[in-house]
């Protein structure tokens, strides 16, 4: 036959009504909180994408001049190997 000694010894081990009450209040309340952690994470990344728009147009015009200084570097060392071709074949000069 099972004892009070026994019944109390199990209600430490299994859950009762009133611990899945509690535990069901806490999910509910973590739950909240979950939501308002979505909501700020979204305003945090509204304003994070704000904030990022300018440097991204800024990256853009830099990549645009980049290109362009290398576009004309390139240009300018192709025309003066060319210059120096031609300077060492009019002067008979072996290329180094």
């Amino acid at each position: 036959m099972i004892t009070d000694a026994d019944i109390e010894k199990m209600k430490l081990v299994f859950a009762t009504k009133e611990d899945i009450l509690g535990m069901k209040g806490d999910i509910t309340n973590m739950k909240g909180d979950i939501s308002s952690i979505k909501t700020d994470i979204a305003k945090i990344r509204k304003e994070i994408q704000v904030e990022l728009k300018p440097i991204k147009r800024d990256i853009r015009k830099m990549q645009k001049d980049l290109n362009m200084v290398i576009a004309t570097f390139d240009k300018e060392i192709i025309e003066t190997k060319e210059r120096v071709d031609r300077i060492e074949t009019h002067l008979h000069l072996a290329a180094i």
